[in-house]
């Protein structure tokens, strides 16, 4: 079977694989290659996961991924990926070989200079690249990332994934880790087919746009906190006091993304978009009980504030991307910008947490009396961070979940008048229109005829850059599905 048999074809078929979030599989897999190479005990080979050169090679690509994450905004910031597709195939491709020689090949993978320096930076500019063509591509394609969808596909493939790389002898799993960028690769030029005529969605405007900063900076200083606090702690537990061994990092991202199917699966059956979000506060407190669990110092219980960080971790990951894609569908940041802070967030936690601990492992005199005073510290640090998110729950919700209000039309047309410059006549049609008025029914409104209507929507459209009707009313609608307001029928003479 092809693999365009196996992805269907035909308008039909891509409905069918929208409905069920297929959109979603490459985005997953580019994720599922990077936690099967570094939380996979059986890809490495030639070096143990848990041993020195590997833990630092660790905290070294995280560096790297949060710096390339947080440059390539502005490096791309002229460039559109999807125009330039040799940009992709060689990322992948670069993703791909240097998994294998990262692995196998016993001369490159125990060179210092390979591991510490030339690995960590080609691997975090190649997934930034990659990252940033998917970020463009669900821009385009203006997915919701409802997680009833994208948890779901994203929890299949990663438990799919750490299942084939843990099951498969050596080195058929470096293989299959090896094949998964040229899969993500395939899956995105054969996705990106059905986008060639789509645009970006038009940035909102500056004043609606910084009403979200508040909630946007709130929820991602808040899960960079939750995962630098998880991944101290992963990184802090003794390896000997782990009683799954090296198994533990696999099975704790099999645990987190059977957590994500259960998330899918209980929003779909609830239809409750608000339900998911809503449960970040409570994750964030599982955090504080896996830290308390390890504070606690009963060596037993180690192996579950482990493996329970672990779970958090891919959790907290999956909810910044959902949330940062929403924002980027629906106008308020450039896609690339969205999709590279979030995983910017993430990273950047994940790389101060487990620093942190390397540095308390590597001087076990001084640090010996300062691990349990940080675990203190960092649920100190969660807790506080759960203030700003509890506070600003409603606004998350409502601007990644809810349809535009009365109120937020009125606001949207207020600073798209500002914003564009629309005079006294063209403000009042662009509200009417808003309120799903036809050119006859502002026409009778403001008592002038059709034509000058018509000549002043046209104005309109110049000066917003927008072509139609339907371009016009989803973007004061600020690209949110909603059922169109009824136009208002006009008086009998």
């Amino acid at each position: 079977m092809n693999m365009p048999t196996l992805f269907g074809n035909g308008e039909e078929s891509a409905e069918k694989r929208d409905a069920v979030g297929m959109h979603y599989l490459g985005l997953s897999l580019a994720l599922a290659w990077f936690y099967c190479l570094w939380f996979s005990p059986s890809v490495f080979t030639c070096a143990p996961l848990m041993g020195r050169m590997m833990i630092y090679s660790w905290l070294l690509s995280l560096a790297f991924s949060a710096l390339t994450f947080l440059l390539a905004p502005i490096a791309l910031r002229r460039i559109n990926i999807y125009e330039h597709p040799a940009i992709v195939w060689a990322s992948a491709g670069a993703l791909s070989l240097g998994t294998v020689l990262f692995t196998i090949v016993e001369p490159v993978a125990t060179s210092p200079v390979m591991v510490w320096v030339v690995f960590p930076i080609l691997f975090a500019i190649a997934n930034t690249l990659i990252w940033a063509a998917w970020g463009e591509f669900h821009a385009r394609k203006r997915s919701t990332f409802t997680l009833k969808k994208f948890a779901l596909v994203y929890g299949t493939v990663m438990l799919f994934s750490m299942i084939m790389t843990e099951i498969l002898p050596t080195p058929a799993s470096n293989i299959f880790v090896a094949i998964i960028p040229v899969a993500c690769a395939y899956v995105y030029f054969y996705e990106s087919k059905h986008l060639e005529n789509a645009e970006f969605p038009a940035l909102l405007p500056k004043a609606i746009r910084r009403k979200t900063y508040r909630s946007t900076l709130a929820i991602s200083a808040s899960l960079c906190c939750a995962c630098l606090a998880c991944y101290y702690t992963i990184a802090i537990v003794p390896e000997q006091n782990i009683m799954t061994g090296d198994a533990a990092y696999p099975v704790g991202m099999a645990g987190a993304a059977l957590l994500c199917i259960v998330i899918a699966l209980g929003a779909k059956f609830s239809k409750s978009t608000e339900a998911a979000y809503k449960l970040l506060p409570y994750f964030m407190l599982s955090t504080i009980v896996a830290i308390a669990i390890f504070a606690s110092e009963i060596v037993s219980l180690n192996t579950i504030a482990f493996t329970l960080c672990v779970i958090l971790a891919g959790i907290f990951e999956v909810f910044i991307i959902s949330y940062f894609g929403t924002l980027s569908t629906k106008g308020y940041f450039a896609p690339v910008l969205a999709f590279c802070a979030s995983s910017a967030v993430v990273r950047l936690g994940f790389a101060i947490g487990e620093f942190w601990a390397v540095a308390y492992e590597d001087m076990p005199m001084v640090s010996e009396s300062l691990v349990n005073p940080t675990s203190l510290l960092l649920i100190c640090v969660v807790a506080t961070a759960l203030i700003p998110l509890v506070r600003n729950e409603s606004e998350i919700v409502r601007v990644t979940m809810a349809p535009a209000t009365v109120n937020d039309l009125e606001e949207v047309c207020d600073a798209v008048i500002a914003e564009f410059k629309l005079s006294k006549r063209e403000g009042e049609i662009l509200k009417l229109v808003a309120r799903g008025y036809t050119v006859d029914n502002v026409s009778k409104k403001l008592v002038i005829s059709p034509y000058t209507t018509q000549t002043h929507i046209r104005h309109i459209y110049a000066k917003m850059n927008v072509h139609k009707r339907s371009e016009l009313l989803d973007y004061i609608n600020m690209h949110r599905d909603s059922e169109k307001p009824t136009p208002p029928r006009s008086k009998k003479q």
